[in-house]
């Protein structure tokens, strides 16, 4: 019943899906630095809202490649991983920028101790004296858009002026940290995709697929973890159980209800085995094969 070709093509879509969906968020982080750009050549509220809705799309495909995490894979691997870069949360604001009652906190407000911005710095800073001192990502990115929320029925509302030197202070210094933010990010995730590249010899995905049997062990972590601890504990219960707008994930944008239905998106896509255009062998398949009422079940839930 538990056949090694099943097994092997199973690990082999999977693969094909990895490299798919990193492609894609990859291609969504390029047009959210490209709205981005474009914004801060000519600040304008249509332009903000356009790099808003660009982080929105960003995220919806990001979301689903959560399930690659949590097995010392490419993306979180304890050298050399990218994941802290990419979505730590959650985020101090007073870390990045002036909040309400500070006008002078974070990196953005930072003259004296840091007179000029770059990209080593930011990543220096991320993290650096605590969990939540995050410097860099989609939800610093977030902040840096939406600025703080303080209401009950919508996003934060940061002003244009923000970002236009002579209107917002330190305006100068908020766009230079804005536009090292996406650069990074679409740095980050091309490290990722690469990592799953087919045509790649060296990469990570070839000994990936040639060793089947881990390769299963790493796909149902992934899967358990994210499902388990992470999308119903960290991200559902924590926020759930605190009412508090900062355990929410995404809490700037108040796109946290899309998050977590990627997430689910992404768990989804790697038991069926399908993703766009990418169509093989599941989970279902597999454990089908050993226990179909089990899979029956996983499948219902």
């Amino acid at each position: 019943l538990y056949d090694p070709l099943m097994r092997r093509a199973v690990v082999r879509n999977y693969a094909d899906i990895a490299y798919a969906e990193y492609g894609d968020a990859l291609g969504t982080a390029k047009d959210l630095a490209a709205r981005v750009t474009e914004f801060l050549d000519a600040p304008t509220d249509d332009r903000l809202a356009a790099a808003q809705s660009a982080w929105r799309a960003a995220r919806a495909v990001y979301g689903q490649t959560e399930v690659f995490r949590f097995y010392d894979g490419p993306i979180d691997a304890a050298k050399g991983g990218v994941e802290g870069y990419l979505n730590s949360w959650p985020l101090d604001e007073a870390y990045l920028d002036a909040v309400e009652g500070a006008p002078d906190a974070g990196i953005v407000n930072a003259v004296a101790a840091h007179p000029t911005l770059g990209a080593q710095l930011v990543l220096d800073l991320n993290e650096a004296g605590g969990e939540k001192n995050i410097a860099v990502g989609y939800h610093a990115i977030e902040f840096l858009l939406w600025g703080q929320d303080h209401r009950d029925d919508g996003p934060g509302e940061r002003p244009v002026s923000d970002y236009v030197v002579g209107q917002g202070r330190n305006a100068e210094r908020r766009r230079a940290l804005l536009a090292i933010e996406v650069d990074l990010l679409t740095q980050h995730l091309t490290r990722v995709a690469d990592a799953w590249d087919p045509d790649e010899m060296a990469s990570y995905r070839n000994t990936f697929v040639r060793e089947p049997d881990p390769s299963l062990a790493k796909i149902f972590i992934g899967l358990a973890e994210l499902s388990g601890h992470e999308l119903s504990g960290e991200r559902m219960a924590v926020a759930y159980e605190t009412r508090d707008q900062e355990d929410e994930h995404s809490c700037f944008s108040d796109n946290t209800h899309n998050d977590l239905i990627a997430g689910a998106q992404g768990i989804a896509d790697i038991w069926r085995g399908r993703y766009g255009d990418v169509r093989g062998t599941g989970l279902d398949a597999l454990v089908a094969a050993v226990d179909p009422a089990a899979a029956a079940d996983i499948t219902a839930d």
